[in-house]
Formats: structure tokens, sequence, C-alpha cells
């Protein structure tokens, strides 16, 4: 496509890698306790890819933070079980989460199946995915109020570089799917800063309807049909834009009619509707496809996901095998 080859400018299509970013396993109680006694989470730890590609900078992480535990608390405040986050994992960390999962009877909770892109313009692939990718099956949103801190839970936003299509903080329950995108990171297989589109599957039931049952079968999946069963590409014309901003503005004009203040300060308020609903539409839409149909319902002109030339195939990189006795419950 023309627009994106301009916009991204020289692309290697055959170098665009897809990986497995972060993998979550729910585990009993006191299978958790048993690995951590026998030191299992360390070896887990040095078999992250934290060994195998050096961050410096802003980007340096320990490879403490590679796996994450946390607990599980039932509503009175008991400890009923623990989630384990990898981030990062290799093949020998695979290996490891499927030995865990079946003794340990465990469970998947999330997987992150992540897209890096070759282009020399990183920032300006950035926008344009975030213009024109759209979530499939998104429930409608809510408009922001004005004087609202927070947007709506189903809104996108921006936190520095990042873009995320659902806003997660307030909701008790997070979506089973949501989308990332950010410019500004070196990619953990390659190491070279390009822009990063992360889908992430949530909650055991989506995992499984992903056809991903044990660990290792994250990396045996079809980014590219992961990524077309859930997201899409769209391009919403200018003249659709101005058909819902003109209908806005005309509804906007018509109730302001039946003010009965004459005063010049009411005539200069409803001098000021059209532009002040013109730049309300596009704060609440970003400009973006996936605000403009969650919010005004327009379904745009749906593009081919081979532009993106997406991988079929996961990468999974190696790194030296961590040395274990064995699992023991």
């Amino acid at each position: 496509m023309a627009t994106l080859a301009q916009t991204a400018g020289t692309r290697n299509s055959a170098a665009n890698v897809a990986s497995v970013d972060t993998i979550e396993i729910w585990l009993p109680r006191k299978a958790f306790k048993t690995l951590r006694d026998q030191g299992i989470l360390r070896w887990l730890r040095d078999t992250t890819m934290s060994r195998r590609i050096k961050l410096r900078g802003k980007y340096r992480t320990s490879r403490k933070r590679n796996v994450i535990p946390r607990k599980v608390r039932s509503q009175s405040g008991a400890i009923v079980a623990n989630i384990i986050t990898v981030h990062a994992p290799s093949r020998q960390s695979f290996r490891l989460l499927d030995e865990i999962c079946k003794v340990a009877h465990g469970a998947i909770t999330r997987f992150d199946l992540a897209i890096d892109f070759h282009c020399d313009n990183p920032e300006a692939m950035h926008r344009w995915l975030v213009k024109h990718v759209v979530v499939k099956h998104r429930p409608k949103a809510t408009r922001p109020r004005r004087g609202d801190d927070d947007p709506p839970p189903l809104m996108m936003h921006d936190i520095g570089e990042t873009t995320y299509w659902h806003y997660q903080n307030d909701r008790v329950m997070r979506t089973r799917r949501e989308l990332v995108c950010y410019p500004d990171r070196p990619s953990k297989i390659t190491g070279r800063v390009s822009p990063h589109l992360e889908l992430r599957i949530q909650k055991s039931d989506a995992v499984r309807r992903h056809g991903v049952l044990k660990p290792s079968d994250a990396t045996r999946i079809n980014p590219a049909e992961v990524f077309a069963r859930n997201i899409t590409l769209i391009e919403i014309s200018l003249e659709d834009k101005e058909r819902v901003i003109i209908s806005k503005q005309r509804r906007a004009v018509a109730d302001a009619k039946y003010t009965h203040d004459e005063s010049a300060y009411a005539d200069k308020y409803r001098a000021a509707i059209p532009r002040r609903i013109r730049g309300h539409v596009m704060r609440v839409t970003q400009d973006r496809a996936q605000e403009w149909r969650t919010f005004y319902g327009l379904r745009g002109r749906e593009l081919p996901l081979d532009v993106l030339a997406l991988p079929t195939t996961v990468t999974v990189p190696q790194t030296r095998p961590a040395t274990t006795t064995g699992l023991h419950f």
C-alpha cells in the first residue's frame, strides 16, 4: 500500500519478527510454595532472554523483573493461589513452564503475542498503526464527561509513547483482549529499535479459545491468523468525518435557538458553537479509526491486512539451559 510505504519509509517485510513477549500461569498456593522452596523460580529467571540480549540505558532490566510472582486473594483477604508472570521467555523457559503446569496443575491466564516491524521511521509507522488499527468485537464506550480525570474504560489513551486500546486501571476485571503499540523500545529478539504491536490475550477461557492449552502451544500458533482474528485495518474518509461533525453542529445550533438570552455574550456563544463542536469531536476521536467507530459508528473502508506483512511463525530464541534436578510435589 503506497500510503503505508510513504509513511514508514523503507520496509523489510521479511525482517518482521513475531515472538511471545509475556506468558502468565496460575498455580495453586501449595504448588507455588514448593517451587519457591526448591529454587525453581531462580532457574526460571536464568532461562529468560535477559541472558541473551543486553539492553542499556533506560531499557536496562534485571533478571528478577523477568519473573514476577504475585498473590491471588479471596474477598476475605486469604491467599488462595499465585500467579507467575514470565517476561521474554526463551525455548528453555517454555520447557520448564510445561513441566510446571503438568506437575502442579497450573493454568495459563495470559499470553502476549508481539510483532516487531522492520522500517526506517518507527515513529511514523507507530502513528499509522494507531490511526488505522481497530480491535474487532469491541463493546461501545461511553463518551467522556467534563471534569473526569480518567478516560472511559474503553477509550484509547497514551502513556508516554505507548498507546493502549483499552483503559484498564478502573476496571474490576480486565478485558479478554488488549492491544498495545509503542515505537521507542528495542526488540527483545533483534535488539533493534522498531515499532512494536502487542496483542494481549487475557483470562484462561480466551487463551484456550486461541488453542493454547500449555505454555509451549503459544510458540506453535500462526501470528498472522491470530492478529487477523482480533484486529482489522480501517480507513475513515474525510467525507465521513465531515458528515458527523456537521450533523453535531446542526443539532447544537438548533438546541441553542431555544435560549431566550439576547445579550451580546449569547450571540458570541452561538457563533462559536460550530468551532467548539469540531474541536470536541476531534478531541474525543483523536482522529483514530477505533474511536470514530466506537463513539460515532463509522464503519470506514477496510484495508487488507497483508500490507503489514505479518509473519506466520513465532520466533523463540534459545538461551543456556538452566540446570534442574526435576520437580517434586
